[in-house]
């Protein structure tokens, strides 16, 4: 049984809180202490999952933030409404997630699935930093998936635009997840930030599975089916995030790739080129606009809008 610090004082942000795995996560900091933010994008659907949050917890502690995360006008108002309500923040889980049957094109004209899943998280983070930095011990977990295996970065072709596959594409912002956390944790050190990945076992068996096969990995596809049929609960899945947070054996570490037991392991050859995810983090902060100093300002963002917080007093 992993021996789990107190949070008590410490400052959480959850993407995709009022849901699955982001709610069970966000229920787990909260029972540890830990004043917890839990974004949603629909104010009632919200409203009701941090009211559910604060009993089942039994702290009021939780607040909630609205932003739609297909939107990066609308990430950039959470940021800066998080960054008005706080002085600071202490741990931040991008736990968001969606997979779009369809290709979908946003109002920023970026594709969906790379959007919600790789995009946001990259510039929240982003924004968010210099919160983050003022923490001692700040930590940043990613979520991802063993789908990302079996995808690569299509750099002719980031936003899907030809032969648009599901699949393909939900697997790519995975790996793109992981590739932006190594690159992240090498660039924040010296700033005492912590960065890593959490791989869920979550919801990714189709996923998984159909980019096994497509890649012709008959062995691998076989061990993948025997892996998946022992089947992760989102209590569990949320379980090791709260040990990577919390519990003191993983203290201090950053760039590290987590299962869902909490094992270190190794993820993808491609996501550990480093050529590769330098390309992917230049061309990420072009189309986001991020000015390149990673002491990056929220302070000429437009009004708050959607995204005011609401706090639980």
């Amino acid at each position: 049984m992993a021996l789990m610090r107190t949070l008590e004082g410490k400052i959480a942000l959850v993407t995709g809180g009022t849901r699955g795995l982001g709610k069970a996560t966000a229920l787990g900091l909260a029972k540890l202490g830990a004043t917890v933010i839990i974004q949603g994008s629909d104010e009632d659907h919200t409203a009701l999952a941090a009211a559910e949050l604060r009993i089942a917890s039994g702290s009021s502690k939780v607040d909630y933030v609205l932003a739609d995360l297909g939107s990066m006008a609308s990430v950039r108002r959470m940021a800066q409404a998080v960054s008005t309500n706080y002085d600071s923040l202490n741990i931040l889980v991008n736990s968001e997630t969606v997979h779009e049957p369809e290709r979908r094109i946003t109002s920023d004209g970026h594709e969906r699935t790379l959007a919600v899943n790789y995009l946001a998280p990259f510039l929240l983070t982003h924004l968010l930093l210099p919160l983050l930095r003022l923490s001692e011990g700040a930590q940043v977990v990613n979520l991802s998936a063993e789908s990302h295996r079996f995808a690569r970065i299509q750099f002719e072709d980031l936003h899907s635009g030809y032969d648009y596959d599901a699949s393909r594409a939900h697997a790519q912002a995975q790996l793109a997840r992981v590739m932006f956390t190594y690159e992240l944790a090498r660039r924040v050190s010296r700033h005492g930030v912590t960065v890593n990945v959490v791989e869920t076992g979550l919801d990714e068996q189709g996923v998984t599975l159909t980019m096994a096969r497509r890649a012709g990995l008959r062995g691998k596809l076989a061990k993948l089916r025997g892996t998946l049929a022992q089947s992760v609960s989102t209590e569990q899945a949320a379980a090791t995030v709260l040990r990577v947070v919390a519990d003191s054996v993983y203290e201090g570490l950053t760039g590290r790739y987590f299962n869902h037991q909490g094992q270190m392991i190794r993820s993808s050859r491609e996501s550990q080129m480093q050529i590769d995810s330098k390309m992917l983090w230049d061309i990420s902060m072009q189309l986001l606009r991020i000015n390149r100093d990673l002491s990056v300002r929220v302070l000429d963002l437009p009004p708050l809008g959607d995204a005011s917080l609401v706090t639980a007093s």
